[in-house]
């Protein structure tokens, strides 16, 4: 079993009724609530290197975030997933503040995590794709056969697709990422897709005086009709 513990500096967990705390990442949408980690402990994992746990607490120690602990199960979770960990269990978190009238309310973390397998790449597969070829599509994952299945890259190619149908007018485009796990700590990843009707330009407004609109008609690159790329 490894432990990490990382404690930052005791400025970070002053008082707020003292000295307002300072955000080095402030993810609250209430900017008069929420929480700052000042410590953040994660035990129960078997297998992960003592480095890449002290990445994960050191990644959030020192930022802020709502007291929704589901959102912060998920972003825990998350973090293990960028590291191929794709089947983790966060048993438990739990929050334990030292200032309870702090605004944001620095609290310490602790929780129990069951890593799993790190899952390696297998393959990665279209389905009901017409628009581009396989092998452009496939051009839009960073992620090569054989390395670490990792959440944001995944995430990454997905975005790189609906960016790439944007450019041919599938404006409806929806991709679907399903994963199949092998025996052998690697995973297939498949898109599905529904492509939707491929949109045409219509007619441009410009609710402006002449003379601006015919120059911003000038620079306007599609013409009525043409294939609409939303870049």
């Amino acid at each position: 079993m490894t432990t990490v513990r990382w404690v930052v500096l005791s400025t970070l967990i002053l008082s707020a009724s003292l000295l307002p705390a300072e955000c080095a990442d402030d993810r609250r949408q209430n900017k008069n609530a929420g929480i700052l980690i000042t410590d953040f402990t994660i035990t129960g994992t078997q297998t992960i290197s003592a480095t890449d746990l002290a990445r994960i607490t050191s990644d959030m120690i020192g930022s802020c975030y709502g007291e929704d602990s589901a959102e912060m199960e998920q972003r825990l979770r998350a973090a293990f997933q960028d590291r191929g960990y794709f089947k983790v269990e966060v048993k438990s978190l739990r929050f334990k503040p030292r200032d309870p009238l702090g605004v944001p309310k620095p609290v310490a973390l602790e929780g129990d995590v069951a890593e799993g397998p790190q899952y390696r790449l297998a393959d990665v597969s279209f389905v009901n794709n017409h628009a581009f070829p396989v092998a452009k599509l496939r051009e839009q994952f960073p992620l090569k056969k054989g390395a670490l299945m990792e959440r944001g890259e995944v995430a990454s190619g997905l975005e790189s697709l609906r960016k790439l149908y944007g450019t041919r007018g599938y404006l409806d485009y929806i991709a679907i990422p399903e994963t199949q796990f092998g025996s052998n700590a690697t995973v297939n990843l498949t898109a599905a897709f529904e492509e939707g009707p491929q949109y045409h330009m219509g007619k441009l407004e410009i609710a402006a005086d002449k003379e601006a609109a015919g120059r911003l008609r000038m620079q306007w690159k599609l013409a009525e009709g043409e294939v609409y790329d939303n870049t």
